[in-house]
C-alpha cells in the first residue's frame, strides 16, 4: 500500500497496488488534476483510480470496474 499525501487538499489517500506498479506519481498527478475541475462527472471518477485502460474491464451495465488498483481517502 502506498500512502499519498495531498497537502493542497489537506488530505491523504491510500493506494493499494495489487501488482508491482511503479507509477504512483502519475496516479497522484491525475487525481490532483481531476480534483481541480468543476465537472461533476470528472469528480465522480475519483471514486476509483486506474493505472491504465488495460487494467479495467467493462461490466454488463457498460461501466468500467478496477482490476488492479483502488484507493480510499
Amino acid at each position: 500500500m502506498e500512502r499519498l499525501e495531498l497537502p493542497f487538499f489537506s488530505t491523504m489517500m491510500n493506494v493499494w497496488l495489487f501488482e508491482q506498479v511503479k507509477n504512483t506519481a502519475e496516479i497522484k498527478k491525475a487525481l490532483i488534476q481531476a480534483s481541480q475541475t468543476n465537472d461533476e462527472a470528472e469528480q465522480s471518477r475519483l471514486d476509483w483510480a486506474f493505472i491504465d485502460a488495460s487494467m479495467t474491464k467493462i461490466n454488463s451495465s457498460g461501466h468500467s470496474r478496477p482490476e488492479h488498483v483502488a484507493y480510499s481517502s
